[in-house]
């Protein structure tokens, strides 16, 4: 008897193999045609993407400090979620991350100017990118990010540059350079610094300055890339912000948030949900003054308990409790990269290598 006639029907399959991890997906495609065509299929990519959103099923993406090698680890518990460890391609060792969403990430390295590599960690797979609008490596993108675009299941990737910026397709793999408006013009360019935006499910945010980075101060503009109309706008500066405030941009819970304040040994994190900014709560016993520690930090997820997972200075992860008010170093090692992503479906023809992390 066939094994495929032993096998449940098609919704019963989607249901349980949307509550499965990737890399007993990856092992079941070996099992039969019928199960390879459901999790290569678009449309349960799509749902099982959807699903790890909605029972928070994310990955803390690490690499250590002089290595090229990139690990993961469950951001809830701290815990070593993978055994295997993987590497890119030689020419992108020990590459930084432009941009991700979800679970994909884009990577550069510094001596390849219009060369990327989007790749997604989960399935191993990635693509090789070339920016045909980059001319010389004096030119490079002043800012980067990636979103999805859930009204015709695509991943966009947009590069800003002084007076254009492109945007990439996933799903047509091609490039559309568009003219920057007013607000975008960037009055002064460092060369080489690349601003990582803000992905949410609206859009990639950044801030305006002299420069395009992730700094708000009163003066800043904010500006997101609009999925829905392909365009650069801005948004309203929120009115929680003062003359000597300064916040970052990042996200928690899938939201546009900032964190920062006037000073002192606290600070204020808020969160834009859909009927406008709210207050989220405050962040005490900072180790450093408030200004220095929004410019050394990055707030990397906020854990089902409430707790903050934090990238700070000298490359240490550590966490915040708010009850105890305390910080507490959850990682010995020093980690040059540490970023958060989903668990993704998302397959490209090349696979990316796997190292062994024997004990």
């Amino acid at each position: 008897m066939p094994h495929d006639i032993l096998l449940p029907c098609d919704d019963i399959m989607f249901s349980i193999f949307a509550r499965l991890l990737i890399k007993c997906l990856l092992r079941f495609q070996s099992v039969s045609k019928l199960w390879k065509a459901t999790i290569c299929d678009r449309n349960f990519i799509k749902n099982y993407c959807d699903y790890s959103k909605a029972v928070g099923r994310q990955k803390l993406l690490l690499r250590q400090e002089y290595s090229c090698d990139f690990v993961f680890r469950d951001p809830e518990l701290i815990t070593m979620d993978d055994p295997n460890q993987f590497l890119p391609p030689k020419r992108f060792h020990y590459s930084k991350i432009s941009c991700s969403c979800d679970g994909l990430f884009l990577l550069k390295n510094r001596k390849a100017y219009k060369t990327y590599l989007l790749c997604n960690p989960s399935t191993r797979e990635y693509r090789i990118l070339e920016c045909p609008y980059v001319k010389c490596r004096d030119d490079p993108p002043n800012a980067c990010g990636m979103c999805y675009d859930s009204r015709i299941d695509d991943y966009m990737i947009i590069l800003i540059f002084k007076s254009f910026y492109v945007v990439y397709s996933l799903s047509k793999h091609s490039w559309t350079r568009k003219t920057s408006p007013p607000h975008l013009v960037q009055p002064y360019c460092i060369d080489r610094y690349c601003a990582k935006g803000i992905s949410t499910q609206d859009g990639i945010f950044w801030s305006m300055n002299n420069i395009i980075d992730l700094r708000v101060v009163t003066t800043s503009t904010i500006i997101y890339f609009d999925v829905t109309s392909d365009e650069v706008k801005k948004i309203s500066l929120p009115n929680f912000i003062g003359e000597e405030d300064m916040f970052y941009l990042t996200t928690l819970k899938g939201c546009l948030s900032l964190y920062g304040g006037k000073g002192g040994d606290q600070l204020q994190v808020w969160i834009m949900e859909q009927d406008g900014w709210k207050w989220l709560l405050n962040i005490c016993n900072l180790p450093i003054h408030c200004h220095v520690f929004v410019q050394l930090t990055e707030l990397l997820h906020l854990t089902k308990n409430g707790e903050f997972l934090i990238r700070g200075c000298m490359s240490l992860v550590s966490m915040y409790y708010p009850k105890q008010q305390q910080f507490v170093r959850v990682l010995e090692d020093f980690f040059s990269l540490a970023s958060i992503c989903l668990d993704t479906l998302y397959f490209f023809k090349h696979t990316l290598k796997r190292k062994r992390n024997h004990p």
